[in-house]
């Protein structure tokens, strides 16, 4: 599939956006499968003909969402957040908690849930979301590299096992928390992470969000 970008009108590239953060919020909600370019054309309120003016086909458009969640999670506007210290790790998860209560889990990360839905993704779409995925690793990776540094993870913690651990962790509560209507799971997996790290912290609070 070409990914080349097409120079449009001020005018056209706002509708082109205006398109494309309308198939980001229905992916999120109802994930890839279940979104149809007439979904995306009522959301956006577009007609047919200015959807297939910006894009060739559904392929094409999911393209365009990982592209835009790309450059957000590169503005540090993701699900990722610090992992420098216990506090950020506990906000961090705070935030995937409050977010998925906020939304009745009824969306999650967009990330995500494009992830989960891979086999409607082309193989240039699913080596970019890899990447995004590899880059979120890579960054809490760093913070608990910092944080094994500073003391406050054990000599023998291993921060690029934790790193994945996270990651995995938070995927897998945030699907579960949408296909339960519950963020309950996500907390519930993030609370146990937490007093995984922290288990050797006598003063520190067990779980990553208060009920």
């Amino acid at each position: 599939m070409s990914r080349k970008s097409l120079r449009h009108t001020a005018k056209g590239e706002h509708t082109r956006q205006r398109i494309v953060e309308a198939a980001d919020r229905l992916i999120g909600w109802r994930g890839v499968t279940r979104v149809t370019l007439e979904d995306v054309r009522a959301e956006a309120n577009v007609s047919s003909s200015q959807i297939y003016h910006y894009f060739a086909d559904k392929q094409a458009l999911i393209a365009a969402v990982v592209d835009r969640q790309d450059s957000l999670s590169s503005a540090g506007e993701s699900m990722l957040g610090a992992f420098e210290s216990a506090d950020a790790l506990r906000s961090w998860g705070r935030r995937l908690v409050e977010g998925q209560r906020e939304s009745q889990s009824a969306g999650g990360c967009p990330i995500v849930t494009l992830g989960t839905g891979l086999m409607d993704l082309d193989v240039d779409t699913v080596g970019q979301l890899a990447r995004i995925f590899r880059r979120c690793e890579d960054e809490i990776r760093a913070g608990y590299r910092t944080m094994h540094a500073n003391g406050e993870l054990p000599p023998s913690a291993d921060p690029d096992a934790l790193a994945t651990m996270t990651l995995a962790t938070a995927i897998g509560g945030l699907v579960l928390a949408q296909l339960n209507s519950d963020a309950q799971p996500l907390q519930l997996a993030l609370d146990a992470m937490l007093d995984c790290l922290q288990s050797r912290q006598e003063n520190s609070p067990k779980t990553l969000v208060p009920n």
